[in-house]
């Protein structure tokens, strides 16, 4: 058992082996990109997980370095791709690599990416074959995750429900298949791996809504009140929507699409919200999937180190304290 497993450590561990990693290949069109985006100051949540979860039954953690690049590779990969589909200019303070490099290079380097991420996830010792079909299906879940944003876009008749699918979906089954790998990765028991899945989703979901919640603060590197800016359906607005009949409903987001100067926007709808006592009732989600998060720890068959460890990392995370 690791002594210490926490953030700074992991992450010293994790940048130590990535800085070994070159994608100076041929052609450059290729590979430049991967070097672009993946040198980017992300949080490293997920390849973080993985080895924290395999941390907590093994003494070393070099044997799950290779999976967790692998994940990182695939997560920007689809952020790539995400780019090109909301037509994004900036990821993380800098052009997107549509932007930089264009688009049909971005497309074919997203491909790539991904190609080269099972290439890491093969390198994984342990059960290699459960591995890569819990990864490909994850990938699945997460393009049709991406669909369903899409086709809110244009939906005139999302449920918090479906809102709820989408983000587990597109943000927090990847989370969970790192967990689960980690598991995997360290022999441990079909139950303990499908519980640290399941913490997975949880605390996806969570980080997600805390992002509708509390976006508007400068530690979450957004605008204040940006997605009802730019009239996004989070859950805040159908969260909204569920006090309404179809007809208010439509209402609402005919007014929700009206066009406004972005502070008439943002103090219109803060008001209707703040009526509806919104945010209290969207919070009462969010902990929910907390609290749900610290039931399946409990559930755990880990000694006080190992539950200390998992909850100080569902906490860092939520807390955005790393």
């Amino acid at each position: 058992m690791i002594k210490e497993t926490n953030f700074q450590h992991l992450t010293k561990l994790y940048q130590s082996y990535i800085s070994e990693i070159s994608w100076n290949q041929e052609p450059t069109s290729l590979y430049e990109p991967f070097d672009y985006i993946m040198q980017q100051q992300g949080k490293k949540i997920r390849p973080l997980s993985l080895l924290l979860s395999y941390g907590l039954f093994s003494d070393t953690l070099t044997a799950a370095l290779p999976a967790a690049y692998g994940l990182e590779l695939f997560h920007n990969f689809t952020l790539i791709h995400d780019d090109i589909m909301d037509q994004a200019a900036l990821r993380r303070g800098k052009p997107t690599v549509h932007q930089k490099y264009g688009e049909s290079s971005a497309i074919l380097s997203g491909d790539a990416m991904l190609l080269e991420s099972l290439q890491m996830i093969l390198k994984a010792a342990g059960p290699r074959n459960a591995i890569t079909r819990l990864f490909i299906n994850s990938g699945i879940e997460v393009c049709r995750g991406q669909a369903m944003d899409m086709d809110f876009e244009n939906s005139q008749s999302v449920r918090l429900q479906e809102y709820l699918q989408m983000i587990e979906k597109k943000t927090s089954v990847l989370l969970g298949c790192c967990l689960q790998i980690g598991a995997m990765l360290a022999d441990q028991p079909e139950k303990t791996c499908n519980t640290l899945y399941q913490i997975g989703l949880n605390l996806g979901n969570a980080f997600k809504i805390q992002d509708d919640l509390y976006g508007d603060s400068t530690s979450f590197g957004k605008t204040r009140g940006g997605d009802l800016i730019q009239r996004k359906k989070t859950i805040l607005i159908l969260t909204l929507l569920e006090d309404f009949d179809q007809k208010g409903q439509q209402e609402i987001l005919a007014h929700y699409q009206k066009q406004r100067t972005p502070q008439e926007q943002l103090a219109f709808y803060e008001d209707i919200l703040d009526r509806h006592d919104i945010k209290n009732r969207a919070r009462h989600t969010f902990e929910d999937y907390c609290n749900r998060c610290y039931s399946e720890i409990k559930n755990l068959d880990l000694n006080e180190h190992g539950m200390q460890q998992l909850t100080q990392f569902v906490s860092l995370v939520l807390n955005r304290n790393y």
